[in-house]
């Protein structure tokens, strides 16, 4: 039998020490490189082009899995194979997998930081949310082939050595801790994820604490120098954020158009948000208390504030879904407001900008319309359009439930497309939120003599909002419906927004790399 069956310890027990500090000295490169990634690549590198150096500046930029997860991937295991004999000390190289997944925790968790005061300067946290979400997925796989390979090689000494191997306590947790990384892998499908997205959050979040405290009870050496002492700290910021800076409030009023459009405007407190606040930035709410068990196992549901600091409420406009089990406001009901959270624009565009464009489509209004009113009224540039793309003229009249739009007048700069197409009947509805977009007939509308929408069967003016102009129809001609837009002597100044589905996502991005202009978007699915 192998000597490295027989002793408990051998001269390669702490073999691996050196290399788990490898891999934390790379993460915290990592870091450093994220935060200075930006001021190196402009936000232009969020365009699309076609040449491969401009790509791989976008995805760098843009923080693509496809480029960021192999840098780290190939930076921990360059040095992963080397000194010892891979078939004279095979366990060495399995125990090494094991410190990897937990010595590549402290970083994932950094990155599911909401805000990341690490990185806020730079990146709102919804960028780093798909790294996020594969480098879990490295860990979870790195961990379980360190499981399945130790049993391997325990069952090739025979039954009762592995019984033996597995009665050991230390071992045992290790591998009950296979039953919630294997269902977090299940419940991670993207089919599985939509039949109960809640599920997948519990076992996700149960998974990563479990993750956390068995793995330093089972690994051997330790890991609770430095690496849980560093995991603890950042669980305990993330509860006491969640904890303090959480609010309860109530809903002011909710005007709904069932009929009509599932487009939604909720008004909240003002004391919701604190004093001052980025345009376009997010809130997340929970139906329960801060002191409700639920409260920090099910997520919490993110929306756009559509409101600036100088507003008396806070506007929410959603897009409610007709799922009966989706999650929808209601009055009476008291909510915990957690935070807020930057925008998906950089301070770059809010501080620097002299022309601007915004795209939205949908209630995608609610990242556009404050970002709208503070090029105007905040921060003037001498270049601002507004477009809002809409299924149907019904979706116009939930700007006229917003008091905080006063006497906003678009008639200048503002321009409404309403969509549809015959063969568009039957949309895909991979994602609830991508539901406004879809593009339906409609009935024949037109514009009164005061640049109101009015309907020729019943004549009520579908919005009381002044529009430069309505388009019936059609979508967004970019190079038409922009073309006084660019001026090629202060494209570093100019920025195009935009916020809705991917497909409109991905033609602005490649309508600003083609005019060699500023981007900065925001996507609304899950």
């Amino acid at each position: 039998m192998d000597s490295e069956f027989v002793k408990r310890h051998g001269n390669t027990h702490y073999a691996n020490i050196h290399y788990g500090y490898y891999v934390l000295v790379v993460c915290f490169f990592y870091l450093l490189f994220l935060g200075i990634l930006r001021t190196i690549l402009k936000p232009k590198a969020a365009g699309f082009n076609s040449s491969k150096r401009s790509r791989l500046a976008q995805r760098l930029y843009l923080v693509n899995p496809v480029v960021h997860l192999p840098i780290i991937l190939v930076a921990v295991f360059l040095p992963f194979y080397r000194h010892y004999s891979i078939s004279e000390h095979a366990t060495v190289y399995i125990k090494r997998l094991g410190r990897l997944s937990y010595v590549l925790l402290p970083l994932n968790l950094l990155l599911n930081l909401r805000p990341n005061w690490l990185l806020r300067n730079n990146y709102a946290y919804t960028d780093l949310i798909p790294l996020h979400k594969w480098l879990s997925r490295c860990i979870v796989i790195i961990s379980v082939a360190h499981g399945v390979l130790f049993l391997t090689r325990w069952a090739m000494g025979g039954s009762e050595f592995l019984k033996k191997k597995m009665a050991n306590p230390y071992n045992l947790v290790g591998i009950l801790l296979f039953i919630p990384l294997i269902s977090m892998i299940l419940f991670s499908i993207a089919p599985m994820r939509r039949f109960s997205y809640n599920a997948f959050y519990v076992i996700h979040n149960l998974a990563a604490i479990l993750f956390v405290f068995v793995v330093a009870f089972h690994a051997r050496p330790s890991v609770t120098i430095p690496y849980l002492l560093i995991n603890i700290a950042i669980l305990l910021w993330q509860g006491f954020a969640k904890f303090y800076y959480a609010k309860r409030i109530d809903v002011l009023s909710k005007n709904i158009d069932y009929q009509n459009t599932n487009l939604v405007n909720v008004q909240l407190p003002r004391v919701a948000l604190p004093d001052q606040f980025e345009p376009a930035c997010h809130i997340r709410i929970s139906p329960y208390s801060r002191l409700h068990p639920l409260y920090w196992l099910y997520p919490s549901h993110p929306f756009t504030v559509a409101s600036l600091p100088s507003d008396a409420v806070v506007d929410l406009i959603i897009s409610e879904s007709y799922h009966p089990k989706s999650f929808k406001f209601e009055l009476g009901t008291p909510y915990s407001v957690i935070n807020n959270f930057g925008p998906g624009v950089p301070r770059a565009c809010l501080e620097q900008s002299k022309r601007v464009a915004i795209v939205c489509g949908g209630s995608g209004i609610s990242f556009g319309l404050p970002l709208y009113r503070y090029f105007k009224e905040i921060h003037p540039v001498e270049y601002i359009q507004f477009i809002w793309l809409v299924r149907d003229a019904y979706q116009l009249k939930i700007l006229d439930k917003l008091d905080t739009i006063g006497s906003l007048d678009g008639s200048n700069d503002c321009h409404a497309f309403i969509t549809r197409s015959a063969d568009d009947s039957t949309p895909n509805q991979e994602i609830a939120h991508d539901v406004e977009f879809e593009l339906e007939s409609m009935t024949q509308d037109i514009v009164d003599e005061n640049g109101a929408l009015v309907n020729e069967r019943d004549g009520l003016p579908t919005s009381k909002f002044k529009f430069a102009s309505i388009n019936l129809g059609r979508r967004i001609d970019w190079a038409t419906d922009l073309s006084q837009f660019v001026e090629p002597a202060l494209v570093d100044n100019t920025w195009l927004l935009t916020c809705g589905p991917s497909a409109l996502i991905e033609n602005g991005r490649q309508y600003a790399a083609d005019n060699n202009i500023n981007f900065a978007s925001e996507i609304y699915a899950l």
